[in-house]
C-alpha cells in the first residue's frame, strides 16, 4: 500500500478456489475509488465516500472469511518519495461507474 496525500494505492494478492492467485488492485484520489483484479479487464469506479469519524463493522460482510482482529498480522512501513504513476488507473482496463 502506497499513501501520499489523499491518494492511497494497493495491490493484494490472494488464492481463488477453482482459479489461482488473483491479484486485485485499488487507486483512490479526492475524488474516486478504483478497483480491478487479474481475473478481467473491467474495473468499478467509485465516487470517494466521505468518512464520518465512526470506524465501520462487519456487518454486511457475507461469505466464509473475514478480517479476524485477533489474528497477528505483519507490516514494514518506509518513508517513499511520492511517485504520480502510482495514483493513475491503468489505461488497459475499462472502468464502470456508479
Amino acid at each position: 500500500v502506497y499513501i501520499a496525500g489523499d491518494n492511497v494505492q494497493g495491490s493484494f494478492e490472494t488464492t481463488v478456489p477453482q482459479y489461482g492467485k488473483v491479484t486485485s488492485h485499488m487507486i483512490a484520489d479526492s475524488a474516486y475509488t478504483y478497483s480491478w483484479s487479474s481475473m478481467n479487464n473491467q474495473g468499478y469506479k467509485f465516487p470517494k465516500m466521505k468518512t464520518s469519524g465512526t470506524t465501520p463493522s462487519n456487518a454486511g460482510m457475507s461469505g466464509s472469511q473475514s478480517f479476524d482482529m485477533n489474528q497477528n498480522y505483519g507490516y514494514n512501513c518506509k518513508g517513499w518519495t511520492k511517485d504520480p504513476s502510482f495514483f493513475v488507473p491503468p489505461a488497459n482496463i475499462t472502468f464502470k461507474s456508479y
